[in-house]
């Protein structure tokens, strides 16, 4: 269902996508450029799965194929455009997700993992979460490894918590 129109920004969307195709191009109109470049990279995006809420503030229970790997949410996401902030809160689950593309950071490759974040910002720069996630692969400085348990806090790309490896290598 869509309440709200002909003003798309305040509009109230409730829908359940099957097959979903999209390139992220075709958001430009909707997004600054600022949100608009950590999104761009996906390209081309094929979902399924329910989205609730306004553009700016939404529930989103899905699951994404994109160029940069797999992601699966159960997340609330407020964007806040006139502050440039953006919050997220909830279950993600990535498989072999080119984190480091995404991030601009070329030490960072896949990352294949389940777990719960609590946070806000988009870039290397501005992240800033907590994080419970079991880890299954994460690409670092060109190395795989696997079987991590991390908890604790990001902020300004540094990690502060606990690591637990048991990599088999």
């Amino acid at each position: 269902s869509l309440q709200g129109l002909p003003n798309l920004q305040e509009a109230i969307l409730d829908m359940e996508l099957q097959q979903g195709v999209l390139y992220t191009k075709d958001l430009l109109p909707y997004l600054d450029e600022k949100h608009y470049k950590r999104i761009e990279k996906f390209n081309l995006v094929k979902s399924q799965g329910h989205f609730c809420g306004r553009l700016s503030d939404f529930i989103i229970k899905a699951a994404f194929d994109t160029e940069l790997g797999k992601v699966t949410t159960d997340l609330k996401v407020q964007i806040n455009l006139a502050a440039q902030r953006t919050t997220y809160k909830g279950a993600i689950t990535t498989s072999s997700f080119e984190v480091g593309t995404w991030l601009n950071n070329a030490t960072m490759q896949q990352l294949t993992m389940q777990g719960y974040i609590d946070g806000e910002g988009l870039s290397w720069a501005t992240a800033r979460f907590q994080l419970e996630a079991n880890i299954h692969k994460l690409g670092f400085n060109n190395y795989a490894y696997e079987n991590i348990y991390a908890h604790g806090h990001f902020s300004r790309a540094i990690f502060q918590g606990m690591f637990t490896v048991d990599d088999p290598h």
